[in-house]
């Protein structure tokens, strides 16, 4: 063999080794897009109730029930959470319907029962607790009503949201069941927020993704 034909042999087996090497970085492209695109489509199948109008808050459900309460209330104590909790959902239905004005309005009803809430016969445990979390639920209440833009209200509501989960699996359960409910697209995240009733209406997204969300716990 001269060593003119040796070179094209060594050339042509070059290209057929960049030509494979160029056939499987294209697969391995091709195999992450569709994988991002199958995650994709999962993710937007899982909240896509709010388009269609059917709801998917039984689909992939864990509920827990809390069947005692952690820490000994009376019944005056739980008769004003009660009440505070009515005020929340209030609020939670404004920011549901995207309203605003009425956000603010009924976070300003929120804080008035919070700020009506008597510790009287508490534990030192329990008091405590409201002190805590109920100190971060008026904060972020406060936050929300001197806010005009809903986007940002529903971003104050999620820490509201997380003070009360964090008192209702404390102090609950009360009369009438409570649920914890989240959605997994919310600022690039999740987030959660109390409902007295199963179905979902995603007060993060409004009309927009209603439905989307799950039911998480069961107080």
């Amino acid at each position: 063999m001269g060593r003119g034909e040796g070179v094209k042999k060594c050339r042509r087996k070059g290209e057929k080794e960049s030509k494979l090497m160029e056939h499987n970085n294209k697969q391995k492209k091709l195999m992450k897009n569709i994988i991002i695109s199958v995650s994709m489509l999962l993710l937007i199948t899982a909240c896509s109730g709010g388009q269609s109008g059917e709801s998917n808050s039984n689909a992939g459900v864990v509920q827990e029930t809390v069947k005692t309460a952690a820490l000994p209330t009376p019944d005056s104590f739980k008769a004003d959470l009660t009440q505070t909790l009515e005020a929340y959902f209030e609020l939670k239905d404004a920011l549901v319907e995207t309203d605003a004005a009425l956000a603010s309005e009924k976070g300003s009803a929120l804080l008035a029962k919070m700020d009506s809430v008597q510790l009287d016969g508490l534990s030192e445990e329990a008091a405590m607790l409201w002190e805590v979390s109920g100190n971060d639920a008026k904060v972020a209440t406060e936050a929300l009503i001197n806010e005009s833009d809903v986007e940002v209200q529903r971003e104050h509501f999620t820490p509201l949201s997380n003070a009360l989960i964090d008192m209702m699996r404390s102090y609950g359960p009360l009369d009438n069941a409570v649920y914890i409910q989240r959605c997994p697209m919310v600022r690039g995240g999740a987030a959660d927020w109390l409902s007295k009733e199963e179905n979902i209406l995603n007060p993060y997204f409004g009309s927009k993704m209603l439905t989307c969300g799950s039911v998480i716990e069961r107080i």
